[in-house]
């Protein structure tokens, strides 16, 4: 028995994204881990701080990539992808920051588009891993 296609509860053994098994945990791990341990150190470069931040955010693009293709492939209604209430209050968090030139003068371009890139990161591994575990963490 399939659960009702508006309902991201998911039966148990089955995945929303066929190609994501196993993967996303391993890459969550390097995401996480391996930036701290290949770029710590006691002096401080910005383009050791560039790297640091490329291996922190290429596993998550791709865990979003391999999700948004499914989702492409098999539609939302076999994957059951939806989102929860605070991923689309985050979601508008990040909009607003995208809008937020258009009012603010920008100070410093790299830092706004650094910080824009952390916290669509932080939402995008927010919804893979809601994705992934079958339902949303704060299932209110």
């Amino acid at each position: 028995m399939n659960p009702p296609q508006s309902s991201p509860e998911l039966l148990p053994g089955e995945r929303p994204y066929p190609l994501f098994r196993g993967v996303f945990a391993p890459l969550l791990f390097i995401s996480l881990v391996a930036p701290n341990l290949v770029f710590s150190g006691p002096w401080f470069f910005s383009t050791l701080h560039l790297m640091k931040w490329a291996l922190a955010l290429v596993p998550l693009a791709l865990c979003g990539l391999l999700a948004g293709g499914a989702v492409a492939v098999r539609g939302t209604a076999r994957t059951f992808f939806a989102i929860d209430g605070f991923a689309v209050v985050w979601l508008v968090l990040i909009l607003y920051i995208t809008a937020q030139p258009f009012w603010a003068e920008l100070r410093s371009p790299e830092t706004f588009f650094r910080e824009w890139f952390f916290f669509a990161s932080v939402w995008l591994a927010y919804v893979l891993a809601c994705r992934e575990t079958g339902r949303g963490f704060l299932g209110a």
